[in-house]
């Protein structure tokens, strides 16, 4: 049964019978002896077509057979008859799929082939291409793995083919780039190419006749199971490192400290309230609503720009950061360079075992200034 009479049958049962009879009838026209013998044809020419494409078509097959039937008719291979090598060899020769393989060389796709690899000997290359112009055997190869009917129809893409094939064979000669490879080069480049549908087709083409290229990629659809596992690959490469482990450490326990050393020393001064008439002055009274609105103390909330305004504001420091710093602008310095760091360091940006170095100075520094603002006597007792 061919295809075309399967489909004209499908039609006929499609237009008589309801949707349920329909799919019955097209089930039973399926388990049909003729039906199943075409699937499993069609299944083993498949198979057949990609060894071929594996050892490299037809040339090579028929290499390796005469190459293995040679080795075994000669007197080395009569020493080991009945041994497991021979076994292997003739095994090898005589499976399924090398003879599948063989069928496939003779098949009226190889045939339908070889018939357009001797029209494309007839083709007259260019001077530059005609050195490198494919065998017959070579050129059947790569036209039975490309649209058969396209080349038949279309001289100009045949001719293309040709010259495709010439060059790519050019490449693959070439040990190094010689004067040679260019002259192909640029008479290849003068090549008038047939029209193609997509992108896709023209890779099909160029890598039919040789002329493969990388870049190209070849796309799948990824599985569900592959994106997960590629993400915890990222996951894993983007863990922290130990530079950003102890920057952050260092800087949860230093930026701690300095508000509790700030509010002692701003509560001493001002009193206990200091938050609520002394933040506005120094433009930082949204630390207020902060705390209105989530609770907790209003540096709870700060940031490194609050310690810089309320350290560095006039009356505080002269009234309480003076002892510690030797002006306002050291202060502002120090504190936007402890904000510019930790910043790098837990944001995900680019933290250098330089920038752990900086850090360090720049809290240690800072804490030279806050032991400055801490008390001085501590009382052991009472008597």
């Amino acid at each position: 049964m061919k295809s075309d009479d399967f489909l004209t049958a499908s039609e006929r049962l499609r237009r008589m019978l309801g949707p349920s009879e329909q799919i019955r009838a097209h089930l039973r026209l399926l388990d049909t002896p003729g039906m199943k013998a075409m699937a499993e044809a069609q299944k083993h020419s498949q198979l057949a077509s990609q060894f071929m494409r594996d050892i490299g078509g037809a040339e090579r097959m028929q290499a390796l057979s005469e190459g293995m039937r040679s080795w075994r008719e000669t007197e080395l291979a009569h020493k080991f008859a009945g041994g497991e090598s021979l076994r292997i060899a003739q095994g090898w020769l005589d499976s399924p799929t090398m003879r599948a393989a063989q069928a496939f060389a003779s098949s009226p796709h190889m045939l339908a082939a070889s018939e357009l690899a001797r029209r494309a000997e007839q083709i007259a290359l260019p001077a530059a291409l005609a050195s490198y112009q494919s065998s017959f055997a070579m050129m059947a190869d790569r036209i039975s793995v490309f649209d058969h009917d396209r080349l038949l129809g279309d001289a100009t893409a045949l001719a293309a083919f040709a010259r495709t094939s010439a060059f790519s064979d050019a490449i693959s000669q070439s040990a190094r780039v010689d004067m040679s490879l260019i002259d192909a080069a640029r008479a290849y480049s003068l090549t008038a190419m047939p029209a193609f549908e997509s992108f896709a087709a023209q890779r099909a083409f160029l890598d039919a006749a040789g002329l493969r290229l990388p870049r190209w990629p070849r796309i799948r659809l990824l599985t569900a199971a592959e994106k997960r596992k590629r993400f915890k690959a990222r996951l894993q490469r983007n863990a922290e490192t130990p530079e950003v482990k102890r920057a952050k450490s260092l800087v949860h326990r230093y930026e701690l400290t300095m508000r509790e050393i700030i509010d002692a020393a701003m509560a001493e001064t001002y009193g206990e309230d200091w938050a609520d008439h002394r933040l506005p002055l120094c433009d930082c009274k949204t630390l207020l609503g902060k705390r209105d609105k989530r609770g907790g103390e209003p540096l709870d909330h700060a940031d490194y720009a609050h310690y810089r305004l309320i350290m560095s504001h006039p009356q505080h420091f002269a009234d309480i950061f003076h002892l510690a710093f030797p002006d306002p602008p050291t202060i502002a310095q120090l504190i936007d360079d402890a904000g510019r760091l930790r910043a790098a360091s837990h944001h995900a940006r680019d933290f250098t075992a330089d920038d752990l170095r900086d850090l360090r100075v720049v809290w240690r520094t800072l804490e030279t200034g806050l032991l400055a603002l801490t008390e001085d006597i501590d009382v052991d007792g009472w008597h």
